[in-house]
C-alpha cells in the first residue's frame, strides 16, 4: 500500500504539472523531467516513462537500472512484467469470443472444462470469472502467486488449476465480489479449450499483432534473460530488494 500511494502521489503532482499554466521559461518536458529527476534521486522511482499530450509524446525516458546487480540501464524501450495487468487482455479475448458467438457469458465453468469439479463448476459463469464475482476465495496473498518456493514451482496452466483453482466457494457465485486469479488462469484455459489454440498465439493473433504492439507478449519466464528489467520490491524508504520473477 505504500507503494501504491507514493506512486498515486508521484502520478498526481505530475498530472497537476502537466495541466498547469505554461511557464514561458521553461517547457513542459523539462518541468517533467526535474520532477522525476527529483524521484529518482530520494529513490523513488525507477523504470521508464511516457508522456503523451493529444496524442504526441512530449516526454519520454529511461530512469534508474533494470538491473541493479549489473548496472543495466532503463530506456524508453526496456521491457516489464506487468503481472495482472495483464487480465485486461484475458477479458478482451474473451469478450472478443462472446462477440463472435463462440462463447456465452452465462455458460458454466462446467459446460467447456469437463474435468473441472461439478459442484461449483455447474454454478460459476463466464461473466462472474470476469467480475471477480465467482464465489472463489480471494488468492491475491496465497503462497502459489507469492515470492516463495510454492510459487516457485514449474506447472502447465491446465495442471497448477486442477491442483489450486477448485477450492471450496467461499460465497455464492454472483453475490460477493473477491479477487482471484484462479479466475482468469480458468478465462485463459478456457479461451484455450474453445479456440484450440494456444494463449500465446490467441493473443497475438487477436490483439497484439493487429494493434502494432509489437514490444509486448508472453514473458515464459525468460525475461530477465532476454535484457528485460528485473523485478525489484520497494522497502522502507528509497531501498530496494529483488523481487523473484516466476
Amino acid at each position: 500500500m505504500e507503494r501504491l500511494r507514493t506512486c498515486s502521489f508521484v502520478f498526481a503532482v505530475l498530472g497537476s504539472i502537466i495541466i498547469a499554466p505554461q511557464d514561458r521559461s521553461t517547457t513542459k518536458a523539462a518541468r517533467i523531467d526535474e520532477l522525476i529527476s527529483r524521484y529518482q534521486q530520494c529513490g523513488y522511482f525507477n523504470g521508464s516513462i511516457l508522456v503523451a499530450e493529444h496524442g504526441k509524446v512530449i516526454y519520454e525516458k529511461g530512469v534508474g537500472y533494470a538491473n541493479m546487480r549489473m548496472h543495466t540501464p532503463n530506456t524508453p524501450q526496456t521491457k516489464f512484467g506487468i503481472a495482472s495487468i495483464s487480465k485486461q487482455f484475458t477479458a478482451a479475448l474473451v469478450l472478443m469470443q462472446v462477440t463472435n458467438g463462440n462463447l456465452r457469458l452465462d455458460a458454466t465453468v462446467s459446460e467447456i472444462l469437463p474435468w473441472y469439479r461439478k459442484d461449483t463448476g455447474s454454478r460459476i459463469t463466464i461473466e462472474q470469472l470476469l467480475r471477480h464475482t465467482s464465489g472463489l476465495p480471494p488468492d491475491y496473498d496465497a503462497p502459489e502467486f507469492g515470492d516463495g518456493v510454492a510459487a516457485a514451482r514449474h506447472a502447465e496452466p491446465e495442471a497448477f488449476a486442477q491442483s489450486v483453482c477448485q477450492r471450496t466457494l467461499v460465497s455464492e457465485p454472483g453475490t460477493r465480489w473477491n479477487y482471484s486469479n484462479c479466475g482468469y488462469i480458468l478465462l485463459g484455459i478456457i479461451l484455450e479449450q474453445i479456440t484450440a489454440t494456444s494463449f500465446d498465439e490467441i493473443l497475438q493473433s487477436q490483439l497484439l499483432r493487429p494493434l502494432e504492439m509489437n514490444d509486448t507478449g508472453m514473458d515464459n519466464n525468460s525475461l530477465v534473460r532476454l535484457g528485460g528489467a528485473v523485478g525489484y520490491q520497494r522497502r522502507p524508504g528509497p531501498r530496494v530488494c529483488t523481487r523473484p520473477v516466476y
